[in-house]
Formats: C-alpha cells, structure tokens, sequence
C-alpha cells in the first residue's frame, strides 16, 4: 500500500486508503467518461496512481456493485466528481455525490463538458472551486495541467481536512 506524506506549513499528514479502500473516488457518467465515453476517467485514474494515489473506478454493474459502491465512498479520502454535460441526470451520480456530501468527503469537481455546474447537482457544487479554472472545459484545457492542479489540490484539502480534525 502506498503512503504519501506531505508537508504544508506546519502540518505534516499521511495520505493512506483506510480500510483498504482507494483514497479517491472517481464518479462519472460511462457513456461520456468512461470505457464507452473518451475514456477521460481512465486517463485521470491511471495520471493519479502514477502520482502515487489509489483510485476507485467501477464500470462492472453486478449483483455486489451498490455495495461496492458504498463502501468505496466511504472509505475514500476524495471524491471527484468528472462533471460532463449529463453528470447528476442519473440516479446513480445523484446517489454518489449525495453519499460523498453526506459522508462529509472533500469534494473535489473537474469540469469535463457541458454546463457548470450541471444543473441537476448545482446546489452540491456550486459552491466548490473546480478544476480546470478559467474558462475552459477539460475536453478544451491541457489535460497535464489539469493533472497537476488536480494533485495540488487534494494534498491542499487533505491538508485542510487534518487541521479540522486536529483542532
């Protein structure tokens, strides 16, 4: 198993899946992000674990599949939601993010297409920054820099969510 220490400022923390369970959760729409879509999600699953992360990604379905689901949004440290011109308009993406913001999980989203935030989870992410910045989707961004913010990022709400622990 892979751990990752960081240090920011004064605080030094860990990065570790608890329970065995990835630390990050990718949820998504297949049909426009998956192995039927662009295969984006792919990409950002294998760009993260070759920065030393483990990440969730589920396309299998099955009997087991909404337990599967469950227990790794429980056990994740971050949830990225891959927001693309239909994310929310399922139930399954609703479920995962309303599990993610129940849960009390650092929420990470990436603008991939479409509207942002799409309408059907806006009230979800509205708020939250978004990766990329500025005005430009994923699909029209420079997918390395993406990658590289995206990192940055979850070490920064890692960091953050250690310092709300601690105190």
């Amino acid at each position: 198993m892979v751990e990752l220490e960081a240090r920011l400022g004064e605080i030094t923390f860990v990065v570790s899946p608890a329970q065995g369970g990835a630390q990050l959760f990718l949820s998504y729409r297949v049909p426009e992000t998956g192995r039927k879509g662009d295969r984006t999600v792919l990409k950002l699953k294998s760009a993260l674990e070759s920065h030393g992360y483990s990440v969730f990604v589920d396309e299998s379905g099955g009997a087991s599949w909404v337990q599967t689901i469950q227990v790794a949004i429980t056990d994740c440290q971050v949830f990225i939601p891959v927001c693309s011109k239909t994310y929310g308009d399922t139930k399954w993406t609703l479920r995962e993010l309303h599990a993610a913001d129940e849960a009390n999980k650092e929420i990470l989203p990436i603008w991939h297409s479409g509207d942002y935030p799409p309408k059907p989870v806006s009230m979800y992410l509205g708020n939250l920054q978004r990766l990329p910045r500025g005005s430009q989707p994923l699909k029209q961004a420079n997918f390395q820099s993406l990658v590289s913010d995206l990192v940055a990022a979850i070490k920064k709400g890692l960091a953050l969510d250690q310092r709300r622990t601690r105190i």
